[in-house]
């Protein structure tokens, strides 16, 4: 019996031998199905793309508004940080340490993207309070809402007439930021509003602007009078404390000093309101002069400054009675600390005596109250809306006692 062979066409062809590197059936198993042979990406050459593209967006989002550029980073950020880690969770080569640092990078940035993005949206958006520094874009945002202007460029809500009203009494308030009624946002509860709804025969105006020093009122009612025709009465000087500044040459050095720092400039604090609010209070709580300013302030008082200090009051003195009024001067004290400037009332008290100019003292109406009871907030020392309650109930007093003095408008 002849063994049994396979038929010829089913018999297996001998295989030839491979040409090819026996690392390529190692490869081959390495390799994705579907045939396709990309190579894995690098991680830290991934992520440094992501980085990339995250700082063109920035920019482009910059260029074109601040905060979509604030609300554009945590968005990308996001998107780059859930695809790197997506490749990360599918690849099966060990991850070295670039890609470990940058997939951590890429987290943490992440997460301070969204930790500012929701500091900035507060501050930018629901943050309604006034800083003591009145050039923060806190502030500046503050004065855009609340601050509404009539047509003598006075923060009102009535316009006033130039010409003196037959019959009516004609009181104005000429000031600073206290006048103003800075960190009060209804106008109709700043002092002199008040003591408008008490007087219904009376005319009550208000020249002021934040930050004007003796001086620069004396120009502003000159050129009100001068260019307007505005005609004066009685005129109340509201005087602030702090209105010797303009003749302290420290405080004007050091607060320009301030002014060109070049992170305080750059683009970041420019645009942020929560970096601009806080490093600009950093600036001020570390200059070693402003930890001493009201210690110089109170000096300024006692010494020769006054004397040029004397010149600008004067000169208040002497141009409302030149444009036909009569002045009249009501002192706020420091809000915060009251009592500890007691020599620099007395000495201003001293200066009205000598010109015979009335003078109103609103420091025993504040001495014994609680900064917390008076001040707008702990970081914006200008009264609230309390304090000017109090202040009309003292000046509507004062005003009486001198109309009464002086019934006729003349």
């Amino acid at each position: 019996m002849k063994p049994s062979f396979p038929n010829s066409k089913s018999q297996a062809e001998p295989i030839a031998p491979s040409c090819s590197d026996p690392s390529s059936d190692e490869a081959s198993r390495d390799r994705p199905k579907g045939g396709s042979s990309r190579r894995p990406q690098n991680g830290f050459a991934v992520a440094a793309g992501y980085l990339f593209l995250t700082a063109t967006l920035a920019a482009i989002g910059a260029w074109l508004n601040a905060f979509a550029a604030f609300v554009l980073l945590p968005v990308v950020l996001g998107a780059a940080t859930g695809h790197f880690f997506r490749r990360r969770a599918r690849s099966r080569a060990a991850i070295r340490w670039p890609g470990l640092l940058a997939g951590n990078a890429l987290l943490l940035l992440l997460l301070l993207s969204l930790a500012f993005l929701g500091l900035e949206t507060y501050y930018r958006f629901i943050f309604d309070q006034t800083d003591g520094l009145a050039d923060t874009l806190v502030s500046q945002k503050w004065s855009q809402r609340y601050i509404h202007k009539n047509n003598l460029g006075q923060r009102d809500n009535i316009d006033y007439a130039c010409a003196l009203t037959p019959g009516k009494r004609r009181i104005t308030f000429v000031g600073d930021s206290f006048a103003v009624g800075l960190g009060v946002k209804d106008v109709e509860a700043r002092f002199a509003n008040r003591i408008r709804r008490l007087h219904p025969d009376w005319e009550v105006h208000v020249v002021a602007q934040p930050g004007l020093e003796t001086s620069n009122e004396v120009e502003a009612v000159h050129n009100l009078v001068v260019s307007n025709r505005y005609q004066l009465d009685l005129v109340v000087l509201v005087y602030n404390m702090n209105d010797i500044g303009e003749v302290m040459p420290n405080w004007i050095a050091e607060y320009k000093r301030l002014l060109p720092d070049r992170f305080r400039n750059s683009w970041l604090c420019r645009h942020s309101y929560f970096v601009n609010l806080y490093y600009q209070r950093w600036q001020f709580q570390h200059s070693h002069y402003f930890q001493h300013y009201f210690d110089e302030v109170q000096a300024a008082y006692s010494g020769p400054i006054f004397d040029r200090h004397r010149i600008a009051l004067t000169a208040m003195c002497n141009m409302t009675v030149i444009r036909g009024g009569r002045l009249l001067v009501v002192t706020f004290p420091f809000m915060h600390a009251p009592l500890q400037f007691e020599a620099a009332h007395d000495r201003m008290a001293r200066f009205w005596r000598e010109k015979e100019v009335p003078h109103l003292d609103l420091l025993s109406v504040y001495s014994n109250l609680a900064p917390a009871r008076i001040t707008v907030n702990p970081h914006d020392a200008h009264p609230n809306e309390f304090a000017n309650v109090l202040a009309a109930e003292a000046i509507d007093t004062f005003l009486k006692n001198q109309i009464g003095k002086n019934p006729k408008n003349e």
